[in-house]
């Protein structure tokens, strides 16, 4: 039995700063930017340099294997109950998990060109098939992605919204169309949501509404979320996934234990 590993491509990520000085050594004590990864200029907010600095007094503890007050407060926040969310090591995790439990081998996915490559990998991992559609003028073409996905009895959908690194998102009547053409029986759909929060405050009357009102719109819509971007946390690696509270204790049961630190 050949292993689905041999055909999936491993991710590259950038050159850190530490790294390519230790390497351009003409570029010791020069102020270097970093684009590539999109980082947060502004940096972490005061509040959660102190609470890091709080939390290292207790580092010789396990931290709580569900992030119960974490989940509690997003849940606030998003209008959701604590029940529907899994809080994940960034939204990679999340993908992983979605990929285990939801696709296995001749499984069918669809996702777009220029889509995060860690959509791909993960299902190839699960030793699933990846359809990839076309953009159209650098714009996720929901309307092609749809008919694939029903045309191959696809088990999940991924979009990214706003996509990374063409910059163009799905507006809210768009969203609306696509759920209307996959019905109560298509795909579960992944919204990945890594930048939001600044398309929502750019475009708030094009950009689609909150998680709850599109959780009763598709009831098998998978939100993922970062605090890696908006709040200047990368290095910490918190995410989050919103779904149906079903779905949430199934990849509940797979995920590592203490997956987020304290």
């Amino acid at each position: 039995m050949k292993l689905a590993i041999g055909n999936v491509e491993s991710y590259a990520p950038g050159t850190s700063i530490a790294q390519l000085k230790s390497e351009r050594r003409d570029l010791a004590g020069r102020r270097i930017i970093k684009l590539a990864s999109n980082e947060n200029p502004l940096g972490p907010s005061p509040k959660a340099v102190a609470a890091i600095r709080r939390g290292a007094r207790e580092i010789h503890r396990y931290p709580e294997a569900t992030s119960p007050s974490l989940r509690e407060a997003l849940a606030s926040h998003s209008g959701s109950s604590a029940d529907e969310i899994l809080v994940t090591s960034g939204i990679d995790e999340a993908l992983r998990l979605i990929a285990e439990t939801l696709l296995g081998p001749d499984d069918c996915c669809v996702l777009s060109q220029y889509a995060f490559s860690r959509y791909r990998q993960h299902a190839q991992l699960m030793g699933a098939n990846v359809i990839e559609v076309p953009v159209q003028d650098f714009h996720v073409d929901l309307k092609q992605m749809a008919q694939e996905a029903l045309d191959r009895r696809a088990k999940v959908l991924f979009i990214a919204n706003p996509n990374n690194p063409t910059s163009t998102f799905n507006t809210d009547q768009e969203l609306r169309v696509l759920f209307e053409r996959l019905g109560p029986d298509g795909p579960a759909v992944v919204l990945d949501e890594a930048y939001g929060e600044f398309a929502r405050d750019l475009y708030p009357e094009l950009y689609p509404r909150s998680m709850l009102f599109y959780f009763k719109l598709y009831p098998r819509l998978i939100v993922l979320r970062t605090l890696s971007k908006i709040m200047g946390l990368a290095g910490m690696r918190i995410g989050y996934c919103a779904a149906d509270k079903e779905l949430i204790a199934r990849m509940n049961k797979i995920k590592l234990v203490f997956n987020v630190t304290i």
